[in-house]
């Protein structure tokens, strides 16, 4: 009878044991998930900001397109003024 008795207090005290380690485990994966859930929520700033100065660098191309575009017009009607006032000279 007391063989068994200690039999089952080493049984509890195992199975305890094992509970334990589980609940330690559990615990560690549940910090490693808020770990990753912050570094999405980095990523996720990043991105954004990303796409807000990509947004700035589109803006700017075209920008740049326009005023290039003006640029050679407006080259064009210098250009014909010299080659007119050189014809009259």
């Amino acid at each position: 009878m007391l063989q068994e008795v200690l039999f089952l207090e080493n049984e509890i005290a195992f199975n305890e044991a094992i509970i334990e380690e589980r609940e330690q485990g559990i615990k560690e994966i549940q910090d490693q998930i808020g770990e990753a859930n912050e570094i999405f929520r980095d990523l996720a700033v990043l991105v954004h900001e990303q796409g807000v100065i990509i947004d700035d660098i589109h803006s700017n191309i075209e920008s740049s397109s326009a005023a290039t575009t003006q640029a050679t017009v407006q080259l064009a009607k210098a250009s014909k003024s010299v080659k007119s006032r050189s014809s009259w000279d």
